[in-house]
């Protein structure tokens, strides 16, 4: 008799907890999401420091090229082999998600994909380069589905391959139409501005990301015109 009353007594705080938190999440608005992290750099001051440095490391030969599928890594003995292996890893899947052989080809003018190590770090792309050097937040985004490889390169592709560069009327509509009519919750960083949007939207397209909105389904589903946009043009 005792143990059946346990048992009752167990199952019944089991209810009552499993209520609870259904209760909790119902009164969750989509604003009310906890924020993604956003690993990308986008300090300008910095960035301007760690692409001097890139620069003359570059210039002097400091850091030396390893060509991966096309795509140009620049590495020196100090680039832990573990950050290597992960951006190839990146690289490899991008070949299997759908983008076309041509943007593919387009994706490996790009300057080059900026592993060494520089006296500040960071995760950013500007004026032709990809820099992924910060690796403590590189490993902790790996443990995630983003695609941080993919993204920089549609920052790139954005950039010098479409129409206009990152003031590509289509991108720019597209954004404000996602914005206005809040598809997404308007603290993410997909809404963040219409470059994010961009690079966003094709990483969870095309590769899955951890932050809105997530995946190639949401990308459908919510913003279909987006959608065709990516398939017509990536």
């Amino acid at each position: 008799m005792k143990t059946n009353l346990k048992v009752l007594t167990l199952a019944l705080i089991s209810a009552m907890f499993m209520a609870s938190c259904e209760t909790e999440k119902a009164n969750i608005t989509p604003e009310q999401e906890p924020k993604a992290t956003d690993w990308e750099t986008n300090d300008a001051k910095l960035i301007s420091e760690i692409n001097s440095e890139i620069q003359s490391k570059v210039s002097q030969s400091k850091a030396t090229i390893s060509v991966y599928r096309n795509f140009k890594l620049y590495v020196d003995a100090s680039t832990p082999s573990d950050i290597i292996s992960l951006a190839k890893g990146e690289i490899d899947q991008m070949y299997v998600s759908g983008l076309k052989s041509t943007t593919l080809t387009k994706m490996s003018y790009v300057n080059g994909i900026y592993l060494a190590p520089t006296t500040s770090r960071g995760m950013y792309y500007t004026g032709g380069w990809v820099v992924i050097n910060d690796y403590t937040t590189y490993r902790t985004v790996k443990q995630s589905t983003s695609s941080v490889v993919e993204h920089e390169l549609t920052h790139y592709y954005h950039d010098k391959h479409l129409p206009s560069g990152f003031n590509n009327t289509t991108v720019a509509s597209l954004f404000t139409s996602a914005r206005n009519n809040a598809i997404y919750p308007l603290s993410s960083y997909v809404l963040s501005n219409r470059n994010e949007y961009l690079a966003t939207s094709s990483e969870a397209y095309f590769s899955g990301t951890s932050r809105q909105p997530y995946n190639r389904t949401n990308v459908t589903t919510k913003d279909p015109n987006l959608k065709t946009f990516l398939v017509n043009n990536f």
